[in-house]
């Protein structure tokens, strides 16, 4: 894969971590399901852990209520 093509996925990655739509709590199977692959994505694209990256959200949701 090419550089540029890396760089527009970081990019789409980078959007869909800070789209808090992304990241609810699923209510039904398949929702859950599709969020477990999203992270998954991200981890591999990101080098991070699930973990890593609900930290991260959480503390953009509190950083942004405080303003």
């Amino acid at each position: 894969m090419n550089k540029e093509k890396i760089k527009i996925i970081k990019g789409i990655v980078k959007e869909q971590t800070d789209n808090d739509a992304l990241w609810f709590d699923a209510q039904y199977a398949t929702e859950a399901y599709l969020q477990q692959e999203l992270r998954r994505l991200h981890e591999a694209i990101e080098g991070k852990s699930s973990k890593e990256c609900a930290i991260k959200i959480i503390n953009n949701q509190l950083t942004n209520q405080s303003t």
